[in-house]
């Protein structure tokens, strides 16, 4: 089974990227396929969405909406999603896991 792993990044430290490895290494060990969302390139030409910043430079890189929109294409590709402890707490994973549920993938 293909696996995205969702969970709050913004305002924790090391944008909470113990619990992220955790739950991969956990996820992979039992055999599934996992989609890290901290390993997608939001990477994309012309403005970010949004568009505060007209352009992508080195001061600004990307926007928020970018990473989010990255992230959910790949979270098309999955079977399920693996929800972190305090998802609810971020406003990007409680989105992810609405899509989910519409989506009629497994939550675990």
């Amino acid at each position: 089974m293909k696996v995205y792993i969702s969970g709050p990044i913004t305002g924790y430290p090391d944008r909470n990227s113990a619990a992220f490895s955790r739950a991969e290494d956990m996820l992979m060990m039992q055999g599934h396929e996992v989609v890290n969302p901290l390993g997608i390139n939001a990477d994309h030409e012309g403005p970010c969405v949004g568009g505060v910043f007209p352009e992508h430079d080195a001061d600004h890189g990307h926007r928020y909406g970018c990473h989010l929109r990255a992230d959910i294409l790949r979270m098309f590709e999955c079977d399920a999603i693996w929800l972190l402890p305090n998802w609810e707490e971020s406003k990007g994973a409680r989105a992810e896991a609405q899509i989910a549920k519409a989506l009629r993938l497994v939550i675990l």
